[in-house]
């Protein structure tokens, strides 16, 4: 099992996430291939993080989206 861990810092906040990736018993271990998607996996989340808490701070300013560009402004 390969896990990333990505922090970030913007501003005056942060953020923080990891991400796993697992092999199939039944494929071939090759290691950077697990840390590749463990890696690309962490920076979904902290994009998703991100997306969530820029669509809260337009929301509390007043200047929400009409509609929804992503479906993480619902989950916000």
């Amino acid at each position: 099992m390969s896990t990333k861990r990505v922090l970030v810092a913007y501003g005056t906040k942060h953020g923080a996430t990891a991400g796993t990736a697992r092999c199939n018993p039944t494929d071939k271990d090759v290691p950077e291939i697990g840390d590749e998607l463990a890696a690309a996996r962490a920076l979904e989340n902290l994009a998703e993080q991100l997306k969530r808490s820029a669509y809260g701070d337009m929301a509390a300013a007043g200047a929400a989206p009409r509609r929804a560009p992503l479906p993480a402004y619902d989950r916000g």
